[in-house]
């Protein structure tokens, strides 16, 4: 059997929270995005001896930031 094309999913769906806004915690605008692996941003931290990663797109709508499950994405 042959591959002919493909199928390549087309992005999750994100609901426009604001949960990773500092300052602005929850003022998201609600709006349903599309979201695929290029529209996330990554941040590397540490908090003294704790270690982590947050994913995150920011909203075209109103500019705040949501955070998003990376195993959605493939990521």
């Amino acid at each position: 059997m042959e591959v002919v094309k493909k199928g390549k999913k087309q992005g999750e769906k994100v609901k426009c929270t604001g949960n990773y806004n500092p300052g602005k915690l929850g003022r998201g605008c609600g709006s349903i995005l599309r979201v695929v692996s290029a529209d996330v941003k990554k941040w590397d931290w540490q908090y003294f001896d704790e270690f982590g990663t947050d994913y995150w797109v920011v909203c075209p709508e109103c500019e705040a930031k949501t955070k998003v499950n990376p195993r959605l994405l493939g990521l």
